[in-house]
Protein backbone atom coordinates (compact mmCIF):
# COMPACT_ATOMS: atom_id res chain seq x y z
CA UNK A 1 0.00 0.00 0.00
CA UNK A 2 1.41 3.43 -0.91
CA UNK A 3 1.51 6.01 1.84
CA UNK A 4 0.10 9.51 1.46
CA UNK A 5 2.64 12.29 1.06
CA UNK A 6 0.31 15.09 -0.03
CA UNK A 7 -0.35 17.37 3.02
CA UNK A 8 -4.05 17.65 2.20
CA UNK A 9 -4.38 13.87 1.92
CA UNK A 10 -2.45 13.35 5.15
CA UNK A 11 -4.74 15.81 6.94
CA UNK A 12 -7.80 14.02 5.55
CA UNK A 13 -6.50 10.58 6.57
CA UNK A 14 -5.67 11.76 10.09
CA UNK A 15 -9.02 13.54 10.51
CA UNK A 16 -10.89 10.39 9.46
CA UNK A 17 -8.88 8.33 11.93
CA UNK A 18 -9.65 10.87 14.66
CA UNK A 19 -13.39 10.65 14.01
CA UNK A 20 -13.25 6.85 13.97
CA UNK A 21 -11.26 6.59 17.20
CA UNK A 22 -12.88 9.45 19.15
CA UNK A 23 -16.18 10.39 17.57
CA UNK A 24 -17.69 6.96 18.14
CA UNK A 25 -17.03 7.19 21.91
CA UNK A 26 -18.35 10.74 22.25
CA UNK A 27 -21.99 11.29 23.21
CA UNK A 28 -24.35 14.19 23.72
CA UNK A 29 -27.01 14.41 26.44
CA UNK A 30 -30.35 15.84 25.30
CA UNK A 31 -33.31 17.32 27.14
CA UNK A 32 -36.30 15.77 25.34
CA UNK A 33 -39.30 17.22 27.16
CA UNK A 34 -41.12 19.99 25.33
CA UNK A 35 -41.29 20.93 21.66
CA UNK A 36 -37.58 21.49 20.99
CA UNK A 37 -34.84 19.16 22.30
CA UNK A 38 -31.86 20.96 23.86
CA UNK A 39 -28.29 19.98 24.72
CA UNK A 40 -27.52 19.08 28.34
CA UNK A 41 -23.79 18.53 27.83
CA UNK A 42 -21.35 15.92 26.56
CA UNK A 43 -19.62 12.77 27.73
CA UNK A 44 -17.46 9.80 26.78
CA UNK A 45 -18.57 6.18 26.80
CA UNK A 46 -16.13 4.18 28.92
CA UNK A 47 -15.84 0.80 30.61
CA UNK A 48 -13.95 -0.19 33.77
CA UNK A 49 -14.20 -3.94 34.30
CA UNK A 50 -17.89 -4.78 34.15
CA UNK A 51 -18.95 -1.21 34.92
CA UNK A 52 -20.08 0.65 31.79
CA UNK A 53 -21.09 4.29 31.76
CA UNK A 54 -20.44 7.83 30.63
CA UNK A 55 -17.58 9.98 31.87
CA UNK A 56 -18.72 13.59 32.18
CA UNK A 57 -18.53 16.52 34.58
CA UNK A 58 -20.50 17.05 37.78
CA UNK A 59 -22.45 20.13 36.72
CA UNK A 60 -23.74 18.19 33.69
CA UNK A 61 -24.78 15.29 35.94
CA UNK A 62 -26.52 17.80 38.21
CA UNK A 63 -28.72 18.81 35.25
CA UNK A 64 -29.29 15.20 34.15
CA UNK A 65 -30.60 13.96 37.49
CA UNK A 66 -33.34 16.59 37.35
CA UNK A 67 -34.70 14.89 34.23
CA UNK A 68 -37.05 11.92 34.20
CA UNK A 69 -35.79 10.77 30.81
CA UNK A 70 -33.00 11.99 28.54
CA UNK A 71 -31.87 11.40 24.98
CA UNK A 72 -28.42 10.03 24.10
CA UNK A 73 -26.74 11.19 20.88
CA UNK A 74 -24.02 9.02 19.32
CA UNK A 75 -21.53 10.21 16.69
CA UNK A 76 -20.69 10.22 13.84
CA UNK A 77 -23.99 9.70 12.04
CA UNK A 78 -25.29 10.02 8.51
CA UNK A 79 -27.13 13.23 7.69
CA UNK A 80 -30.41 11.34 7.31
CA UNK A 81 -29.98 9.16 10.40
CA UNK A 82 -32.45 9.84 13.22
CA UNK A 83 -31.47 8.80 16.73
CA UNK A 84 -34.12 7.75 19.20
CA UNK A 85 -32.06 6.31 22.07
CA UNK A 86 -33.68 7.29 25.37
CA UNK A 87 -32.51 6.69 28.90
CA UNK A 88 -34.69 6.66 32.03
CA UNK A 89 -32.64 8.36 34.73
CA UNK A 90 -34.23 6.18 37.42
CA UNK A 91 -32.45 3.18 35.86
CA UNK A 92 -29.00 4.77 36.23
CA UNK A 93 -26.53 5.17 39.08
CA UNK A 94 -23.81 7.77 39.38
CA UNK A 95 -20.81 9.27 41.13
CA UNK A 96 -20.39 13.04 41.50
CA UNK A 97 -17.13 14.67 42.56
CA UNK A 98 -17.67 18.36 43.31
CA UNK A 99 -20.61 20.53 44.31
CA UNK A 100 -22.09 23.93 43.41
CA UNK A 101 -21.33 26.74 43.12
CA UNK A 102 -19.39 25.53 40.08
CA UNK A 103 -16.20 27.38 39.23
CA UNK A 104 -13.01 27.22 37.19
CA UNK A 105 -11.19 25.69 40.15
CA UNK A 106 -13.37 22.58 40.30
CA UNK A 107 -13.63 19.77 41.21
CA UNK A 108 -16.24 19.07 38.57
CA UNK A 109 -16.17 15.40 37.60
CA UNK A 110 -18.79 12.64 37.32
CA UNK A 111 -19.63 9.17 36.05
CA UNK A 112 -23.10 8.02 34.99
CA UNK A 113 -23.43 4.24 35.10
CA UNK A 114 -25.65 2.81 32.36
CA UNK A 115 -28.12 -0.01 32.91
CA UNK A 116 -27.46 -3.29 31.09
CA UNK A 117 -30.72 -2.82 29.18
CA UNK A 118 -29.31 0.02 27.05
CA UNK A 119 -25.68 -1.05 26.63
CA UNK A 120 -26.41 -3.36 23.71
CA UNK A 121 -28.32 -0.65 21.85
CA UNK A 122 -25.47 1.81 22.36
CA UNK A 123 -22.79 -0.65 21.23
CA UNK A 124 -24.61 -1.13 17.91
CA UNK A 125 -23.92 2.50 16.98
CA UNK A 126 -21.02 3.57 19.19
CA UNK A 127 -17.72 2.44 20.73
CA UNK A 128 -17.19 2.13 24.47
CA UNK A 129 -13.64 3.12 25.42
CA UNK A 130 -11.68 0.56 27.43
CA UNK A 131 -10.76 2.50 30.58
CA UNK A 132 -8.59 -0.32 31.93
CA UNK A 133 -6.51 -0.32 28.74
CA UNK A 134 -6.15 3.47 28.84
CA UNK A 135 -4.87 3.21 32.42
CA UNK A 136 -2.37 0.52 31.44
CA UNK A 137 -1.09 2.54 28.48
CA UNK A 138 -0.60 5.65 30.62
CA UNK A 139 1.37 3.69 33.23
CA UNK A 140 3.50 2.15 30.46
CA UNK A 141 4.59 5.58 29.21
CA UNK A 142 4.56 7.10 25.74
CA UNK A 143 5.24 5.04 22.60
CA UNK A 144 8.71 5.52 21.13
CA UNK A 145 9.33 7.35 17.85
CA UNK A 146 5.91 8.95 17.57
CA UNK A 147 4.46 12.40 17.01
CA UNK A 148 1.53 13.50 19.14
CA UNK A 149 -1.31 15.99 19.29
CA UNK A 150 -4.38 16.63 21.46
CA UNK A 151 -8.05 17.25 20.70
CA UNK A 152 -11.26 17.94 22.63
CA UNK A 153 -14.51 16.25 21.56
CA UNK A 154 -18.05 17.24 22.45
CA UNK A 155 -21.32 18.84 21.39
CA UNK A 156 -21.30 22.60 20.71
CA UNK A 157 -24.64 24.30 21.33
CA UNK A 158 -24.24 27.04 18.75
CA UNK A 159 -23.88 24.43 16.00
CA UNK A 160 -27.33 22.97 16.78
CA UNK A 161 -29.71 23.55 13.89
CA UNK A 162 -33.36 24.69 14.24
CA UNK A 163 -35.95 21.98 14.74
CA UNK A 164 -37.46 20.68 11.50
CA UNK A 165 -41.14 19.72 11.45
CA UNK A 166 -42.16 17.12 8.86
CA UNK A 167 -45.49 15.52 8.12
CA UNK A 168 -45.80 11.78 8.70
CA UNK A 169 -48.64 9.29 8.39
CA UNK A 170 -49.87 9.82 11.96
CA UNK A 171 -49.34 13.59 12.16
CA UNK A 172 -46.00 15.40 12.37
CA UNK A 173 -42.47 14.67 13.55
CA UNK A 174 -39.89 17.09 14.96
CA UNK A 175 -36.20 16.57 14.19
CA UNK A 176 -33.39 18.62 15.75
CA UNK A 177 -29.90 18.27 14.15
CA UNK A 178 -27.05 18.34 16.73
CA UNK A 179 -23.35 18.45 15.84
CA UNK A 180 -20.26 17.17 17.60
CA UNK A 181 -17.02 19.09 17.26
CA UNK A 182 -13.48 17.70 17.53
CA UNK A 183 -11.05 20.56 18.09
CA UNK A 184 -7.27 20.10 17.87
CA UNK A 185 -5.23 22.35 20.14
CA UNK A 186 -2.47 22.84 22.70
CA UNK A 187 -2.60 21.63 26.29
CA UNK A 188 -1.18 23.88 29.00
CA UNK A 189 -0.69 22.29 32.43
CA UNK A 190 -1.92 24.41 35.32
CA UNK A 191 1.10 25.51 37.40
CA UNK A 192 -0.98 25.65 40.59
CA UNK A 193 -2.66 22.26 40.06
CA UNK A 194 -1.14 19.64 37.75
CA UNK A 195 -4.44 17.76 37.94
CA UNK A 196 -6.02 20.54 35.89
CA UNK A 197 -5.22 21.69 32.35
CA UNK A 198 -6.07 24.55 30.01
CA UNK A 199 -6.73 23.72 26.38
CA UNK A 200 -6.01 26.28 23.66
CA UNK A 201 -8.09 25.43 20.55
CA UNK A 202 -6.35 25.87 17.20
CA UNK A 203 -8.23 26.77 14.05
CA UNK A 204 -7.42 24.78 10.92
CA UNK A 205 -8.02 25.69 7.29
CA UNK A 206 -11.73 26.04 6.57
CA UNK A 207 -12.72 25.70 10.25
CA UNK A 208 -14.17 28.56 12.28
CA UNK A 209 -13.84 28.15 16.04
CA UNK A 210 -17.04 28.43 18.11
CA UNK A 211 -17.76 31.68 19.94
CA UNK A 212 -18.82 29.54 22.93
CA UNK A 213 -18.11 25.95 23.93
CA UNK A 214 -21.37 25.65 25.84
CA UNK A 215 -22.54 22.05 25.47
CA UNK A 216 -18.98 20.67 25.38
CA UNK A 217 -18.84 20.38 29.18
CA UNK A 218 -18.18 16.74 30.07
CA UNK A 219 -16.47 16.02 26.74
CA UNK A 220 -13.12 14.27 26.57
CA UNK A 221 -9.56 15.44 26.01
CA UNK A 222 -7.78 12.90 23.80
CA UNK A 223 -4.08 12.36 23.13
CA UNK A 224 -3.10 10.93 19.72
CA UNK A 225 0.22 9.30 18.84
CA UNK A 226 1.14 9.18 15.14
CA UNK A 227 3.77 7.11 13.37
CA UNK A 228 6.85 9.04 12.31
CA UNK A 229 6.80 7.97 8.68
CA UNK A 230 3.24 7.26 7.61
CA UNK A 231 1.23 9.50 10.00
CA UNK A 232 -0.93 6.53 10.97
CA UNK A 233 -2.60 6.65 14.39
CA UNK A 234 -0.47 4.40 16.61
CA UNK A 235 -2.40 4.91 19.85
CA UNK A 236 -5.17 7.07 21.31
CA UNK A 237 -5.66 7.87 24.99
CA UNK A 238 -8.48 9.56 26.86
CA UNK A 239 -6.55 11.90 29.17
CA UNK A 240 -9.00 14.53 30.42
CA UNK A 241 -12.53 15.83 30.95
CA UNK A 242 -13.48 19.43 30.14
CA UNK A 243 -15.81 21.45 32.34
CA UNK A 244 -15.21 25.22 31.94
CA UNK A 245 -14.45 27.85 29.31
CA UNK A 246 -12.31 30.91 29.91
CA UNK A 247 -11.38 34.02 27.92
CA UNK A 248 -7.62 34.42 27.56
CA UNK A 249 -6.88 37.63 25.69
CA UNK A 250 -8.93 37.44 22.50
CA UNK A 251 -9.08 33.62 22.61
CA UNK A 252 -11.46 31.20 24.29
CA UNK A 253 -9.75 28.39 26.19
CA UNK A 254 -11.18 25.29 27.87
CA UNK A 255 -10.44 24.13 31.42
CA UNK A 256 -10.53 20.47 32.40
CA UNK A 257 -9.41 17.73 34.76
CA UNK A 258 -6.42 15.61 33.74
CA UNK A 259 -5.85 11.87 33.60
CA UNK A 260 -5.12 11.73 37.34
CA UNK A 261 -8.75 12.64 38.01
CA UNK A 262 -10.04 9.92 35.69
CA UNK A 263 -7.73 7.01 36.46
CA UNK A 264 -6.99 7.68 40.11
CA UNK A 265 -9.66 9.79 41.84
CA UNK A 266 -12.70 8.72 39.82
CA UNK A 267 -11.54 5.16 39.18
CA UNK A 268 -11.02 4.56 42.91
CA UNK A 269 -14.52 5.90 43.61
CA UNK A 270 -15.96 3.56 40.95
CA UNK A 271 -14.00 0.61 42.31
CA UNK A 272 -15.18 1.27 45.86
CA UNK A 273 -18.84 1.85 44.98
CA UNK A 274 -19.25 -1.13 42.65
CA UNK A 275 -16.65 -3.48 44.14
CA UNK A 276 -14.27 -3.68 41.21
CA UNK A 277 -11.22 -5.91 41.81
CA UNK A 278 -7.85 -4.23 42.26
CA UNK A 279 -5.63 -4.16 39.17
Amino acid sequence: MSQATNPAQIQWDVSQAVWTRVGRSTIGFVHIRGASPASLGSGTLIRFGNVVGILTCAHVLEALIKETEIGILCFPVHATQIQTLRLAMAATDSIMIGAPPWSEGGPDLAFLRLPASVIGAIERVATIANGDLHRQNIVAGEPALTRKFCAVAGVVDELTKPTIITQVANGSAATTPFEAFINIGHVIVDDDDTNRFRFQPVSSEGVILPTSYKGTSGGGLWLFFLGQGDFSVVQVRLVGVVYWEKSVGDELHIIGHSQISIYDTLFNAIRQKWSLPRT
